[in-house]
């Protein structure tokens, strides 16, 4: 049987070199750590990429609202035409771009987070008053048409109506 060679595990001292071979600094013993001038230097480029990118995600945090404020006005504009077909009757959802909100007249009106704004672009017989509007679904499924655009910061959300088919499409910039 062959024995195995016994071999030395080389260990680094505190402020030596590798166990037998001399320091790095010509045989001074070198001093390792950071000066305060290196440690405030990095402490100061930390806080300046903290600072914006705690700027960038407050503003992203607008973006999870916007597109749940705009898919839940899809959903409404897709049920009222829906119902417009079910019913044979005309069916409208009402914005109101003050409040801001918007809803089917009877039922639930949503209300949004002030920190969005909206703007509505239909038919002007479908504008009740200067700050509401509506847009209206036929028994057909054809509607009056329209846009709502949501905002938030320079983030955006498009609802279109499409007024020949009632289509309803959600677009994002």
């Amino acid at each position: 049987m062959r024995k195995a060679a016994t071999a030395r595990t080389r260990t680094l001292q505190a402020g030596k070199g590798w166990a037998g071979t001399a320091s790095p600094v010509g045989g001074a013993q070198a001093a390792f750590g950071f000066t305060l001038l290196e440690v405030l230097v990095v402490l100061v480029l930390l806080a300046i990429i903290a600072g914006f990118a705690g700027t960038r995600l407050i503003a992203s945090m607008d973006g999870p609202a916007l597109r749940s404020a705009s898919g839940e006005l899809a959903n409404v504009l897709r049920h009222a035409r829906g119902r417009a077909i079910a019913r044979n009757e005309p069916v409208a959802v009402e914005v109101d771009v003050d409040a801001p909100s918007f809803g089917i007249p009877g039922e639930s009106s949503y209300a949004l987070s002030p920190k969005l704004h909206l703007t509505l672009f239909t038919a002007a017989s479908a504008q009740r008053t200067a700050n509401v509007g509506e847009i209206r679904f036929f028994p057909d499924g054809s509607s009056t048409g329209g846009e709502v655009t949501l905002a938030s910061g320079d983030a955006h959300s498009y609802v279109q109506v499409d007024w020949l088919t009632g289509r309803v499409d959600v677009y994002e910039d």
